[in-house]
């Protein structure tokens, strides 16, 4: 189970660096951000974002805050 949980920890690990470095290539690359939020790593948006109020509002969504806690460290009990 320990070994199950440090791959996991590492490939979420890898996907937030993919993602973040994603962001620093283009801040308003919509899937990314949203990928990051799912993962815990909520970001306040920059100006200038072309997002529809649809996308605006699932970066503000509970979905994201649910996401965020389902995707803690692997002792949580949601990698059980």
């Amino acid at each position: 189970e320990r070994g199950t949980d440090a791959v996991i920890e590492t490939m979420i690990d890898a996907a937030r660096q993919d993602f973040e470095r994603a962001l620093e290539k283009d801040p308003c690359l919509f899937d990314a951000r949203l990928n990051l939020a799912r993962l815990g790593q909520v970001r306040p948006a920059p100006r200038g974002c072309a997002w529809t109020p649809a996308r605006r509002r699932q970066l503000d969504s509970p979905v994201a805050e649910a996401m965020q806690k389902l995707y803690k460290a692997p002792n949580d009990k949601a990698f059980e």
